[in-house]
């Protein structure tokens, strides 16, 4: 009975190292993280790589599945085709990083929840992903995609990229956008480069003479923006922060002010708010 018993483990534990060990895929050097290493069809599934150092490595077709990439260097990294379903990217760096026929969405019924919290993705390489955007950790069940609240979308290719389904980038940078996107969330739109669309952040941008009539840009930043005579009549402005924001000569007719902070902002009528009350609504 005892030799019937070592003669069963032997094969069972060959079992079990095999469940356990994932073997390099074809065409892979090995399968161990590293900056420019060959990962391509990698199983990470599951894997801990924060804070690794993954720049420049091929993770073509790689299994990110549930993986922890969270503060990783994606820079200049190849992600074609990657799985990266509930893939933890949170201030993940995935500058000129490739992403091109990414799909966020495979067939079937899955429900996908990348998180790019913080990640930047300057210069990377969007082109036809396929993905939408659920923000609210509250509604997940109801949505699925990819989350990139406060993600620096600079210089970004977007070209065939599909966001629609997106109600909610709060808070993300762009710039230098450059392609044309297949779809885009409701109320957002692409201009001059830029994502624009409620809550995103525009500090800074140079919009004169901008038409954004009519749109909803509640709770936008625009701290420190240039808007003069931009056409902002009619829009939606709640929450929206002017914070040394140029607004002379623009058309604010009719536009929704509730909430909006006002602070050193130049007033339509070239007024400071500073100067008249600490707000632009009788200086419109």
């Amino acid at each position: 009975m005892r030799k019937r018993s070592l003669a069963l483990g032997v094969p069972l534990l060959l079992v079990a190292v095999l469940c356990v060990i994932r073997p390099a895929p074809a065409g892979a050097a090995s399968c161990v993280p590293g900056p420019g290493a060959d990962l391509e069809g990698c199983d990470f599934a599951g894997a801990n790589l924060s804070g690794a150092d993954l720049s420049g490595a091929n993770l073509v077709l790689a299994n990110l599945t549930s993986a922890n990439v969270s503060n990783a260097d994606l820079s200049s990294a190849g992600l074609a085709g990657a799985n990266m379903t509930s893939t933890d990217l949170s201030a993940a760096n995935l500058t000129s990083a490739t992403l091109v026929v990414l799909t966020f969405i495979p067939p079937g019924p899955v429900f996908i929840r990348a998180n790019f919290t913080d990640a930047n993705l300057d210069g990377a390489n969007l082109s036809d992903v396929n993905g939408t955007v659920c923000i609210n950790p509250r509604r997940q069940r109801k949505c699925s995609g990819a989350d990139f609240p406060g993600a620096n979308l600079q210089d970004v290719n977007l070209t065939g990229a599909s966001l629609k389904g997106t109600d909610d980038l709060t808070g993300v940078s762009s710039g230098g956008i450059t392609g044309t996107p297949t779809a885009l969330p409701k109320y957002w739109q692409v201009l001059s480069g830029y994502l624009v669309g409620p809550a995103a952040n525009l500090s800074g941008v140079q919009f004169g003479g901008a038409v954004l009539t009519g749109l909803d840009l509640k709770g936008i930043d625009f701290a420190g923006a240039t808007l003069t005579h931009a056409d902002l009549a009619s829009t939606r402005l709640k929450d929206a922060n002017f914070t040394g924001a140029n607004l002379d000569g623009a058309d604010m007719t009719r536009a929704g002010l509730r909430g909006v902070t006002w602070s050193d902002t130049t007033c339509p009528d070239g007024k400071n708010s500073n100067n008249v009350g600490g707000t632009c609504k009788h200086d419109l």
